[in-house]
């Protein structure tokens, strides 16, 4: 039973009609995610690139960290090795001066 007012052809004109609209939405859309997908894979290789920098990075600021930790405990060592060698050189100086006195 048809609906008064519409004819089966009116009727079939005008699913063809909605069928139409609903691939071109379907077109539309598609074309959208698709968009969309490939702007998130751009973003994705951005931030991996970013990410790969960021390692690079921090590698070299921990070998430079740790070269400088390395410096730091040569200059140490050195340093205790002059306080001492000032030392014995401090009491070798007394002891001749002891002796120059006698």
């Amino acid at each position: 039973m048809v609906p008064s007012g519409l004819t089966p052809k009116s009727n079939v004109a005008q699913l063809q009609s909605d069928f139409e609209v609903l691939l071109h939405e379907e077109r539309r859309l598609k074309d959208e995610a698709t968009k969309r997908a490939t702007d998130l894979e751009k973003e994705l290789e951005e931030i991996k690139a970013k990410l790969l920098e960021q390692e690079a990075l921090t590698k070299l600021l921990t070998s430079d960290a740790s070269k400088a930790v390395h410096d730091t405990g040569s200059v140490i060592v050195r340093s205790n090795t002059l306080g001492a060698r000032m030392s014995l050189l401090t009491s070798e100086h007394r002891r001749l001066s002891q002796q120059a006195d006698s």
